[in-house]
């Protein structure tokens, strides 16, 4: 029914009664809970109310009578402002904004008296439901790696027991640690799971012989992240393509797989008289001389081709994880392509990598007077021969660098293409 003014209670309140000993003498009592104000309280000397402030006055729990009460008369208090109601809320009717800001605070839900024998549930969702903007200390359950994870020192990182794991030339650098494999060996994880990049390179092809020789191609570059348990993994660092004869018929060698961690990068492709550039991590050169100028073919995600050789045998550059070797140009060898730098941390804290790149092309050789040599890519790459009885240099070692074409005059003064660089394989995960 409509009602003027408030709405009454829905239930009856009780009040709190307070009985006093009156001995003729006292004027001042204790009261069993404190009030602000004589109004707030109804005194009675045999059964009479009293008038407040004129028979009586109060401060806190302290009240005081103008005159003593008889001994032995009925005397008490009723308190007006403690009044207590008897409604018990219904089940799932207290909202969130019926409660006092912050009162709920962390102390208040803390666990560290929690008995509970069945669970916690904390939030979860994939990877790519990660938070926008995480602070460390955010904890959730990542249903894409199945693991929990909790962001600190700005990432991501798996909660587990102590990740060890032991392999390599060990560097401890800029909140990360670093395993460097210059040769093959084994990576063992311990204990813990965390986490874990990863770099792996290839060995680079070899460069072409005899004359006008093309640049090696450059083994694959390989960079990501996995999830690193224990268990004992090999790891294989492929060798650069090798140096042959000089000859026409002495065949070049591709670089070899470098593989870790369930990932393969591929070898460098070489360069070879008569048939061109191979196909690998990335393509070697063209071969300017012997009537062959296509370059080899680079793998998707690894690597790029190999340069085409020119009209004026000059041999064309092998290709580099960053670029496309280049064609060969009037009296100019190609110039490998360059390799890749987004590594250059890497490189600086396990003292590898030239300037941060690794996997450049060799650069293309010469065949006829005058002729300069292709430039190797940054990343290892071997420069290619100029026009005389050069060999084309070496890609260098664990950049996986393909390795320069030969230069030479024909048959006249034929000589030999660079080995390829070697490659490596680095690991490393924040500690």
């Amino acid at each position: 029914m409509p009602y003027l003014g408030s709405t009454p209670n829905a239930s009856f309140s009780s009040r709190t009664k307070q009985d006093f000993t009156a001995n003729g003498s006292t004027t001042a009592f204790t009261l069993s809970s404190a009030v602000a104000s004589a109004n707030d309280i109804e005194v009675f000397v045999g059964n009479v109310r009293q008038e407040p402030t004129d028979a009586y006055t109060v401060s806190g729990t302290t009240l005081t009578m103008s005159a003593a009460p008889s001994n032995g008369i009925n005397f008490y208090v009723i308190f007006k402002g403690v009044e207590e109601n008897s409604v018990v809320p219904a089940d799932g009717t207290i909202s969130s904004a019926k409660l006092q800001s912050g009162v709920l605070t962390p102390a208040a839900i803390s666990s560290q008296a929690n008995t509970a024998t069945d669970f916690f549930a904390i939030p979860s969702g994939t990877t790519a439901q990660r938070p926008g903007s995480p602070a460390n200390g955010y904890i959730r359950h990542n249903t894409t790696t199945g693991f929990n994870e909790v962001y600190e020192s700005n990432a991501w990182e798996v909660i587990t027991s102590t990740f060890v794991a032991s392999g390599g030339t060990e560097v401890t650098s800029g909140g990360y640690k670093y395993h460097k494999f210059t040769s093959s060996a084994n990576f063992v994880v311990s204990s813990g799971t965390k986490i874990i990049e990863y770099l792996i390179v290839a060995g680079g092809g070899g460069g072409g012989n005899h004359a006008g020789g093309g640049g090696g191609g450059a083994g694959g570059f390989l960079t990501g992240s996995t999830t690193g348990t224990v268990g004992t993994f090999s790891i294989v660092v492929g060798g650069g393509g090798a140096k042959v004869g000089t000859t026409s018929t002495a065949a070049t060698n591709d670089g070899s797989d470098s593989t870790g961690l369930g990932f393969t990068a591929i070898g460098g492709g070489r360069s070879q008289y008569q048939t061109g550039g191979d196909d690998g991590g990335s393509g070697g050169g063209g071969m300017g001389n012997g009537g062959q100028s296509s370059g080899g073919s680079g793998t998707t995600g690894q690597g790029n081709a190999g340069g085409i050789a020119g009209a004026s045998q000059m041999g064309g550059g092998g290709g580099g994880a960053g670029a496309v070797g280049a064609a060969s140009s009037g009296t100019q060898g190609g110039a490998g392509g360059v390799g890749l730098n987004t590594l250059s941390a890497w490189a600086t804290a396990t003292s590898s990598g030239a300037s941060g790149y690794y996997a450049g092309g060799g650069g293309g050789g010469t065949h006829n007077s005058p002729g300069t040599g292709g430039a190797g890519g940054s990343g290892g790459g071997g420069a290619g021969a100029s026009y005389g009885t050069s060999d084309g240099v070496d890609g260098s070692a664990n950049h996986g660098g393909g390795g320069g074409g030969a230069g030479g005059r024909n048959g006249l003064n034929p000589s030999a293409g660079g080995a390829g660089g070697s490659g490596i394989v680095i690991i490393r995960y924040q500690v």
